[in-house]
């Protein structure tokens, strides 16, 4: 009665069916009697001719909880299954068939994540995350895929378009894709592999439908099979059957009709991956779809539209990398085949590409097609570089003025090939003024042939004589051989042609891409960008024939300009300006929420204001210098590349030097690297005059030796004041300038900065010596400086052997308490005989170095005393990283020997064996020895340029003095030298040690040989050595006495002497 019920009121039978689940799941019943199910099950199939998918609904969710009916179900399966799943019109009774299988498997999680409308996100999806199956599931799984792959030959019938449409395979292959959870269940299509394709071909590829659905479902399916299985796609691509027609396949590209597009946006994507996954497995295969029609076709009319079809043009791209792969074990013809592939790729994009549209194909095509230079030429050739100009216009404009497109990555990619293109149009193609001879010779020499080729046929008609057959042959080898030399030359003439074509079109685009490339320079854009950027202008402006630095000079000089004028011209600074102690974020590029210039700009102006001083964080201090000296290089690259062409003039110095005075405090030696060496050549010492002659220069060395005389440690620098100082010295405030800096020089300790600040002192003293109205503080800053030069060098001579301290103090305890042996005439005369020695000795010093600024007394002292302790260090500034054999041999002779030889035998020693690797390792004491002799080769620089200013004092004082004697006699000039000399030693405090004040080179011979007998005295009376040259007390005109009347003034300091202090017996 239910059944009869159920197939008169086919559209009313739910509250039937409910009664019959009511009947099915209750346990009691007669006893004796079958259940109620094994009455029911026999009755379904008849009433599934009425109302089938309510039967089919009914039975999955029977197939879960009732094991009689789970078992009936699957071992009926082949009675029902192509009726409801394959061959029923209606969408809703295939789609409930499928459910009806999945409900078969025991899983869960498997049967609920399934949908039949799903097949769209089935390659997205990760099978491992929600099927999870046991093995009881698994074995009913492969059951049903068993039973679904044995319906691939029925399902032909199906295929038929006139019959049965375009949907009635979709939810058959939906089901087989969702059953391939794992890679066993993939290998089970191995053997159906040739029924698939014969239902996949012609029946379904052929047709001219623009949306087959079965075709879509069939590829999806394929594709999954593929996916992480190399065997089935060996198996495909060892097919010859299949490979020779895989590659037919009817696409529709309208670009208009949404409903096409959604179509292919979805079936391409699998179509092409499965092609793909085949030529992985193939080489062959790869060189036969290489040369199809249908994959040129594609690439051509597919790839150009990356937003209809992103995962289609992916794909594409994959296999376009596969096609122009270079295989080390490639034969000949491989090779051959895949320039030819390149070649032909390139061409079709570069003459069909609108790269203002499509400027993501034309990055991925060049990053794949383009890795060679004649590669890059030929898209030289063909208009490749105007097309990333065209593509930079689009990037450009996104990247500024779009609020929803994140550009970012495809405009670094962009520039990256550009760098590679200009390169290699720099590196290839010649002069324009050889290309106009070469252009010249080749017309001429045409123009020859073909008269000559004219004169011949003009004689052959004359002469009409009969020929031999042989004759004629080697006339008509003639006349080919002609006709080639023609062609060759014509197509020269057509490459020369293209070449002044193309560089007449890269001239008009080239300014505006300059401008767009000089704007990327700014704190808004990250530090890769525009470094990018600035290899390609680095580029344009090494290209000689397109003369960028024309176009790009006057935007850079504005931008500052604008800022050396307003310094709040510079604009908000964006958040790749480096700051301290702030976190640098690092935003992927083409993130949503990356940071975007306002405007386009040029900001590589250096923000002075916004930076921390230089050496209180080095962390910040990179990052500053990271920031900008790629754009300071880059305008080093300009300027020389100016000098090299001669087209360096005043606008672009005034250019140079505002950059350099904006980098005076990163201490960039850029500037003056590039003028010391203008300077020097002597092809290019013509433009240092176009640097003298503009006044910034004047301001950057206002700035050297004001504010960063720390720049001073650069050889490059001081050479460059040492050039170029003196020519604008009278501009400067000298006085103004040596004051501020010996101002400066009494609150500092560190060496480096000291030596900076004398070599500056130097510098400006040579130049324009020094005004009357400092020397006094000068002078007594010197003399402040010369001690604490010898307080640094004890110092330093202390901790030589910092471990030997305690050893060598108990020694010394030993010699006090020990008796004197011997007499004290004996020791009289030792210590005389030693003074002796000393005397001598400095005397020989004094005698060869008596040419060189450092040649006096004190300067001869500090020479002995640095000597003891390093022998190989000298007063320039050279590298000791590495003591040569001979300053160790040096260092232990210089040790002296005396009684406590114990003080030594630790250090004479020989030292334990090091492993290889510890050797090269440098231990805490040699960085501590590395650091000593630094700072005592620093110690002697600094000395040396005390002693040089020293003398350009005394030279301005003899000066003045010499002057003066043309006014007063010698005589009174003599007694006032002598009554300044003696009040000079009288001042003198008994034990004071001052600098002293070195004379002129020529009369240091004189000086020197007076002050020893004086030395002498003074050695007898106080006993300590240190007081040995150290007559500095003498007056300028007291250095003029000396060199006039020497023996009236050796009488007289031999008198004061003798007056101020008492007489001994060592004296007499």
């Amino acid at each position: 009665m239910l059944f009869a019920s159920v197939t008169k009121h086919t559209e009313l039978c739910a509250p039937f069916f409910k009664l019959l689940t009511l009947l099915t799941e209750t346990q009691g019943g007669p006893v004796g009697l079958p259940c109620f199910t094994q009455l029911v099950l026999p009755r379904m199939w008849d009433a599934a001719e009425y109302c089938p998918q309510s039967v089919l609904d009914w039975l999955s969710l029977q197939a879960t909880k009732n094991k009689i009916a789970h078992a009936w179900i699957l071992q009926s399966a082949e009675q029902w299954l192509e009726q409801f799943l394959l061959a029923h019109d209606n969408t809703r009774v295939r789609n409930a068939a499928a459910c009806l299988l999945v409900a078969l498997v025991p899983s869960q999680p498997f049967r609920a994540n399934f949908r039949a409308h799903s097949q769209h996100k089935l390659l997205a999806l990760n099978p491992h995350s929600y099927r999870d199956i046991n093995s009881d599931a698994q074995v009913v799984l492969h059951q049903v895929i068993t039973l679904l792959l044995r319906l691939l030959r029925p399902a032909r019938a199906y295929a038929d378009i006139g019959a049965h449409g375009t949907t009635k395979l979709t939810a058959y292959f939906n089901l087989l894709s969702y059953c391939m959870v794992s890679k066993t269940e993939k290998l089970m299509i191995g053997s159906f592999m040739r029924s698939l394709w014969e239902l996949f071909h012609p029946r379904l590829s052929e047709p001219s439908v623009p949306a087959h659905h079965n075709k879509h479902a069939l590829l999806t399916f394929w594709h999954h099979s593929l996916v992480d299985c190399p065997e089935n796609a060996a198996l495909v691509a060892n097919c010859p059957e299949i490979t020779r027609n895989i590659a037919f396949n009817y696409i529709l590209a309208d670009h208009d009709d949404s409903e096409i597009v959604t179509y292919n946006r979805s079936m391409l994507p699998a179509y092409y991956g499965l092609l793909r996954l085949c030529c992985e497995q193939s080489r062959t295969l790869t060189r036969q779809l290489a040369q199809h029609q249908n994959l040129q076709w594609a690439f051509k009319n597919i790839t150009p539209h990356p937003t209809q079809y992103a995962a289609a043009v992916d794909e594409l791209f994959k296999l376009m990398a596969l096609f122009a792969t270079r295989h080390p074990d490639a034969s000949e013809q491989e090779k051959l085949d895949v320039i030819a592939f390149r070649r032909s790729v390139i061409v079709s994009y570069t003459s069909s590409l609108d790269a203002r549209v499509s400027w993501s194909t034309l990055i991925s095509a060049l990053k794949i097609l383009v890795d060679n230079d004649d590669d890059r030429m030929l898209v030289i050739f063909n208009g490749g570089i105007e097309m990333c100009f065209e593509a930079l216009h689009t990037l450009h404009s996104m990247h500024h003025e779009a609020t929803a497109c994140h550009v970012a990555g495809d405009l670094l990619d962009l520039l990256g090939e550009m760098v590679l293109l200009l390169a290699t149009l720099r590196m290839r193609t010649d002069n324009p003024a050889q290309k106009k001879q070469q252009q010249q010779q080749l017309e001429q020499q045409m123009q020859l042939q073909q008269q000559q080729m004219l004169q011949k046929q003009q004689q052959t008609q004359c002469t009409q004589a009969p020929q031999t057959p042989q004759q004629k042959e080697k006339q008509l080898q003639q006349q080919m051989q002609q006709h080639l030399q023609l062609q060759q030359m014509q197509l020269q003439q057509q490459h020369f042609l293209r070449q002044q074509h193309q560089h007449s079109a890269l001239a008009k685009a080239l300014p505006d891409a300059i401008k767009r490339l000089a704007t990327l320079l700014n704190t808004f854009n990250s530090p890769e960008i525009s470094r990018m950027a600035l290899e390609v202008l680095k580029e344009l402006v090494r290209n000689t024939s397109l003369e960028a630095t024309i176009i790009l000079a006057p935007i850079l000089i504005n931008c500052h300009l604008s800022v050396a004028n307003a310094p709040n011209a510079i604009g908000p600074l964006g958040p790749y300006f480096p700051r301290r102690g702030a976190k640098q974020t690092s935003w992927p590029l083409g993130a949503k929420n990356s940071p975007r210039p306002p405007r386009p700009m040029v900001q590589m102006c250096i923000a002075s204001s916004e930076l921390t001083p230089r050496g209180l964080d080095i962390e910040y201090d990179a990052q500053v210098d990271g920031f900008y000296r790629p754009y300071h290089d880059f305008i080093d690259v300009m300027m020389r590349m100016c000098v090299n062409t001669g087209t360096l003039n005043d606008t672009l110095v005034k250019l140079h030097c505002l950059v350099a005075i904006e980098s005076t405090p990163l201490h960039f030696n850029y500037f003056p690297k590039f003028w010391v060496g203008i300077h020097n050549n002597a092809l290019t010492h013509k433009y240092s005059e176009l640097l003298v002659k503009n006044q910034l220069l004047i301001e950057y060395l206002h700035n050297v030796l004001r504010d960063e005389r720390s720049m001073l440690k650069d050889a490059f620098v001081r050479e460059f004041l040492e050039l170029y100082y003196h020519k604008v010295a009278a501009q400067l405030p000298v006085a103004r300038m040596i004051y501020t800096i010996n101002y400066g020089m009494h609150s500092k300790d560190d060496i480096d900065e000291l030596c900076g600040d004398l070599f500056a002192i130097r510098i400006i003293a040579q130049a324009t010596g020094v005004p009357t109205s400092v020397r006094k503080e000068l002078r007594g800053s010197l003399r402040a400086l010369l001690n604490k030069s010898e307080r640094f060098k004890k110092d330093a001579e202390r901790d030589q052997f910092p471990n030997k301290k305690l050893k060598r103090d108990s020694c010394q305890e030993k010699e006090h308490s020990q008796p004197a042996a011997r007499s004290e005439p004996e020791t009289v005369d030792n210590s005389t005989e030693k003074e002796k020695a000393e005397s001598v000795d400095k005397a020989s010093i004094v005698d060869g170095t008596a040419d060189t600024p450092s040649g006096t007394v004190d300067a001869v002292k500090s020479v002995e005393t640095v000597a003891e302790t390093e022998p190989a260090a000298s007063a320039d500034y050279v590298d000791v990283r590495i003591e040569s054999p001979e300053s160790e041999k040096l260092e232990k002779a210089s040790i002296p020997s005396s009684d406590d030889e114990t003080e030594l035998e630790d250090e004479l020693e020989p030292t334990p064996k090091r492993n290889k690797k510890s050797a090269n390792k440098k231990t805490a004491q040699d960085r501590v020895n590395e650091d000593r002799k630094r700072r005592l080769s620093t110690l002697l620089t600094m000395e040396s340029y005390i002693q040089s200013i020293f003398t350009i004092i005394k030279r301005d004082a003899n000066a003045s003095s010499a002057a003066q004697n043309k006014e007063h006699p010698s005589d009174e000039f003599a007694v006032e030298a002598s009554t300044s000399a003696a009040a000079a030693i009288k001042s003198k405090p008994r034990g004071a040690s001052t600098p002293p004040e070195p004379e002129d080179d020529g009369l240091q011979g004189k000086y020197n040989i007076e002050t020893d007998t004086v030395v002498c005295c003074k050695s007898k009376l106080n006993g300590r050595e240190q007081e040995i040259a150290k007559f500095d007390e003498l007056s300028p005109a007291t250095a003029v006495v000396n060199s006039n009347v020497p023996a009236a003034a050796t009488s007289s300091v031999a008198g004061v002497a003798s007056a101020t202090q008492a007489a001994s017996p060592t004296q007499i």
